[in-house]
């Protein structure tokens, strides 16, 4: 038998999984639709992923702090 809460937070994960998938798809598809280059394209996804490696390291202890 399996852990209740085990399944509740696969669940969970798997519709979090789900939106970011959406997300990059509707974000890929903006990018497509507003921006010619697809040099300028690969900047702005670029940026993005840089931006999010650099301040999630300190959103952590910040949220933390929040409590």
């Amino acid at each position: 038998m399996l852990n209740k809460n085990l399944l509740i937070l696969m669940g969970g994960v798997l519709i979090a999984e789900m939106g970011m998938w959406l997300d990059l798809i509707g974000n890929l598809h903006f990018l497509q639709q507003h921006v010619s280059s697809r040099f300028l394209q690969s900047v702005i996804l670029i940026v993005g992923t840089l931006v999010t490696i650099l301040f999630s390291p300190a959103a952590g202890p910040l949220i933390d702090l929040m409590e």
